[in-house]
């Protein structure tokens, strides 16, 4: 989550408690998720390491906007991209 929205979100104590449920548990469940993404990509990186195509898949994070689950998914979608030896 955006550290600047998170205050926002949390932050608020005003009024009855009834009013803090629904923010603390939107805040709850994107820490949850946040959680679940750190284990899949260090996951990813682990698979990554030892992986034929890893060369591929770095050399497809060096453009611009793209990591490593677009990487992998593209690597593992099409294949090995690289030309075929003759």
């Amino acid at each position: 989550m955006d550290p600047e929205v998170l205050p926002l979100v949390g932050g608020y104590e005003d009024g009855f408690r009834v009013q803090q449920i629904v923010p603390k548990e939107y805040l709850d469940a994107v820490k949850q998720a946040e959680e679940r993404v750190r284990g899949l990509n260090k996951e990813l990186e682990r698979a990554l390491s030892n992986w034929s195509l890893k060369p591929v898949v770095e050399s497809l994070m060096a453009l611009r906007g793209v990591q490593l689950v677009t990487a992998m998914s593209l690597v593992t979608e099409l294949g090995d991209m690289r030309p075929p030896r003759i």
